[in-house]
């Protein structure tokens, strides 16, 4: 899924709930918080994405000193 149709799916997903809410006219108020939370959070995360790619390091090799010491 591309990202656009995933933003317009979210979106759908906010306008039905917001719609059901009205139709039904049960815990509306509620469904619409809801479906706000849906819109603002899907255009919050589209807006949250890193500007410069992620890099990643290398791993170098690491040797451990495994001497045995004796006390003291």
């Amino acid at each position: 899924m591309t990202e656009q149709a995933r933003h317009i799916a979210i979106i759908c997903i906010g306008a039905g709930v917001a719609i059901f809410g009205a139709c039904t006219k049960t815990c509306e108020h509620e469904l619409y918080a809801l479906a706000g939370i849906i819109v603002a959070g899907e255009f919050g995360l589209a807006r949250s994405t890193p500007s410069a790619p992620s890099v990643r390091v290398n791993d170098h090799p690491v040797t451990i000193n495994q001497e045995s010491r004796g006390p003291g």
